[in-house]
């Protein structure tokens, strides 16, 4: 047995943006980087939306190279939700409350 069992796999999504579909490999998150979007309340949202641009900033480095962190902090709210819920779909986190509810 090798460790990326443990590890895990990417795996290849479709995900639906304003200008269209586009297939991402997404990458599997880590416990380091669930942290900061379970633990929010009025005093940490600005560290939970630093957390998901970062998420969403390394599954789009993975495929894009040359992206930028400035190119997530441009991006539309509506691809960087559709790109978020691919990831926690994919980290079968998505369910009927958003992993920002769960310690609610």
């Amino acid at each position: 047995m090798s460790l990326s069992v443990l590890l895990g796999h990417p795996k290849k999504v479709k995900v639906k943006l304003l200008e269209g579909d586009i297939t991402l490999e997404i990458v599997p998150m880590t416990t380091k980087e669930l942290v900061p979007l379970l633990d929010v309340d009025e005093k940490n949202k600005t560290a939970a939306l630093k957390a998901t641009k970062d998420l969403v900033y390394k599954v789009l480095k993975h495929n894009f190279p040359e992206i930028t962190p400035a190119d997530v902090e441009n991006m539309p709210i509506y691809n960087l939700n559709s790109i978020l819920d691919a990831i926690l779909d994919v980290n079968q986190l998505k369910g009927e409350r958003s992993p920002l509810e769960l310690r609610k």
